[in-house]
């Protein structure tokens, strides 16, 4: 899958004191621990006021800090974007003190004084110029530019265009709401770098700087929305009013979603800081559904980020899902091997709605299944060492043994640990029907068996599973299940019946299939996985929630679910190819 995750912070105000200290220690070690779930960051994005009320003096110390969280995350330095906040320049600035003296003595106008600036922004921005040079992004906080972002193994997964605007400059003169400026020689710069592109077609575009639109004048807010349409923009972010918010902006032809975040360490014109309620954000990128998970994290009384569930009524777990473009223009590839008109399907408002109803429970679904790992399965954790006492004496009684000797202990383990396996398997079977459908549902866990060189029925629920021996096997590089681990995704079936035993499934009208692509084996230098689903329908009602569950993504989920078993439990490779070649 096609998915890049974008780290954004804003408003951090740092001012070298030990409660910014904390903050940034709480952030590094929260970024750590999220990292775990999402694999991998592949940027990060500061939206201005990186330093507190223009003591620029610390912007070397604060390279420091952030260079040491990007070094942590994993981030290289060519994939750090910083903004220019109101906060970011320095007010004793010489330059622009003798510019003032200057003005006051000449009875200038805010509007002349402003023009005096507006070619000169290098003498007012020279301590954030050093800064961001070690990024060599942007000079004085404008810029744009594509960034390819590729996969471990060096396959392109997305180019991303970003803009970024300096919305600050204006505010050494006059900080008021609905009276900014951005300019139009920023507009030109930007569209002439673009133009440098010579018509490279980036999958998304980002606009990034520190002020939302309304802080600016009306005329200005016109032009930016004018150059945001023209400039394909697909989402904005933005810092300043120390919180979090998504917005939408609909027109005909385009969408633009904007969003903002903030830790704000303390509002300007406190005293003091407070702990909880300091925002920020992690965006996924989904260039296969053009949608994004939004995963918000705040500080609780304690001063330690936790999952953000006190903005939106709707969102659970600090999570939610929007689609980046207009509805009826977000094609997602929900079929399977067979080229018919259902190869994509179109997003409506309905499906949209549907879609995303189904990500909620799928987060739901993991949240369960990784409490499951941790209470029920995790080794140490009570129930564990409760089940395994038992199976080791009944182990222990079947091969007439008093005790375990070093070899028997581990064919003990091993044999506890597969049985232990199936009932996780049965239990994520048991969850997922629970949680999404109403009629008669089969559910299939196969696993691939070294020997056969087929995928062959582990798990099942539902009907027809009693006699779980009567399933069809399938060779591998035949049927759906090949087809998902090639395409990375859920694939839906259609009354497609040349993959199923004849006659056996005559009324099933729907058929899921995907793999769990993070479980494989080599075999002659080809990757295998090692573990599949299904999940077969027989009920109409439930048709439109499986097309809604290939449309979304449980391929990611699931997949996510066995690799927290295989990294908390036990690896799953050891306990499938071992009791097949055993």
């Amino acid at each position: 899958m096609k998915k890049i995750n974008i780290i954004h912070l804003s408003d951090i105000h740092y001012d070298g004191s030990e409660k910014t200290e904390d903050i940034l220690r709480e952030l590094e070690k929260d970024l750590i621990k999220q990292k775990s779930d999402l694999d991998e960051y592949h940027l990060l994005l500061i939206t201005g006021d990186s330093i507190d009320r223009g003591k620029v003096t610390l912007f070397d110390d604060f390279g420091r800090k952030v260079n040491k969280i990007i070094k942590n995350c994993g981030i290289s330095k060519k994939k750090v974007i910083v903004a220019i906040g109101n906060h970011d320049a320095n007010l004793q600035n010489p330059w622009l003190t003798s510019l003032l003296e200057n003005a006051q003595k000449n009875h200038q106008t805010n509007a002349e004084i402003i023009n005096s600036i507006k070619g000169r922004m290098d003498a007012l921005y020279p301590e954030y110029n050093k800064f961001d040079q070690q990024y060599k992004v942007t000079q004085n906080g404008v810029g744009a530019f594509d960034i390819s972002f590729k996969s471990a193994n060096n396959v392109p997964i997305m180019r991303i265009r970003f803009i970024i605007l300096n919305s600050s400059w204006t505010t050494t003169i006059k900080n008021s709401y609905g009276e900014l400026v951005v300019g139009d020689d920023q507009f030109t710069y930007v569209k002439n770098e673009i133009a440098k592109s010579k018509g490279k077609k980036p999958d998304f575009t980002i606009l990034c700087m520190h002020h939302p639109l309304d802080w600016f004048t009306y005329e200005e807010r016109v032009k930016l929305e004018e150059f945001m349409e023209k400039c394909n923009v697909d989402f904005f972010l933005h810092g300043h009013i120390h919180t979090s918010e998504v917005k939408t902006m609909s027109g005909v032809d385009k969408t633009t979603n904007s969003f903002c975040t903030g830790i704000s360490y303390q509002k300007t014109g406190e005293n003091g800081s407070h702990k909880s309620g300091m925002r920020y954000s992690i965006y996924q990128i989904d260039k296969d559904t053009k949608t994004m998970n939004i995963y918000i994290r705040s500080t609780n009384e304690k001063g330690v980020f936790v999952e953000d569930n006190t903005l939106y009524s709707n969102v659970r777990n600090g999570f939610f899902t929007v689609p980046l473009e207009n509805s009826f223009k977000c094609l997602m590839p929900f079929t399977s091997v067979e080229k018919n008109p259902r190869m994509y399907a179109v997003l409506t408002k309905e499906n949209v709605e549907k879609i995303l109803s189904k990500e909620e429970l799928l987060f739901k679904f993991y949240c369960r299944m990784s409490e499951k790992i941790n209470n029920d399965f995790a080794k140490g954790s009570p129930a564990y060492n409760a089940e395994y006492k038992e199976y080791k004496n009944d182990w222990l009684k079947s091969r007439n043994l008093t005790k375990l000797t070093k070899k028997t202990k581990q064919e003990c383990e091993h044999d506890f640990a597969y049985e232990q396996f199936g009932q996780f398997c049965y239990e994520i079977l048991l969850n997922l029907n629970s949680l999404f459908f109403h009629g008669k549902v089969r559910f299939l866990i196969r696993i691939y068996n070294t020997r056969s060189k087929e995928h062959e029925a582990f798990v099942a629920d539902g009907p027809n599973s009693i006699n779980i021996k009567e399933i069809t096997n399938f060779k591998w590089k035949v049927g759906l299940i090949y087809q998902s681990f090639k395409r990375q995704a859920a694939l839906l079936q259609s009354a497609n019946m040349k993959y199923f035993k004849k006659g056996k499934t005559d009324n099933w009208i729907n058929c899921l299939t995907m793999v769990v692509d993070g479980i494989t084996m080599s075999e002659k230098n080809e990757s295998i996985p090692l573990l599949s689903l299904n999940i077969a329908i027989q009920s109409e009602e439930d048709e439109a929630c499986l097309e809604a569950l290939a449309m979304s993504s449980i391929y990611d989920k699931v997949g996510a679910i066995f690799e927290l078993y295989d990294r908390k439990v036990y690896k799953i490779k050891k306990i499938i190819v071992r009791e097949e070649e055993g």
